[in-house]
């Protein structure tokens, strides 16, 4: 999580980074969110546009974790 944390420009402004590491930082599915809420506290226009890759990673790992827990179901009531 600090890692997550980190890689997530909360506690510093976006515009200190280059735009190379800008261009890497747009992969966070955490960025867009942050950014979002960000622009609601400070009076910015806010763009739910922008929140369609966060939404969809995770309704992808909604789906990747209910593929393993069905998959290890009966493993985890014998273990238990």
């Amino acid at each position: 999580f600090q890692g997550l944390f980190w890689a997530t420009p909360i506690v510093y402004p976006v515009n200190i980074l280059s735009e190379r590491v800008q261009a890497v930082l747009h992969w966070n599915p955490m960025f867009a969110i942050v950014r979002q809420a960000q622009n609601a506290l400070l009076g910015h226009p806010v763009t739910l546009a922008e929140l369609w890759y966060p939404c969809l990673f995770a309704c992808g790992l909604l789906v990747l974790g209910s593929v393993l827990y069905r998959r290890s179901y009966a493993d985890m009531l014998d273990q238990v």
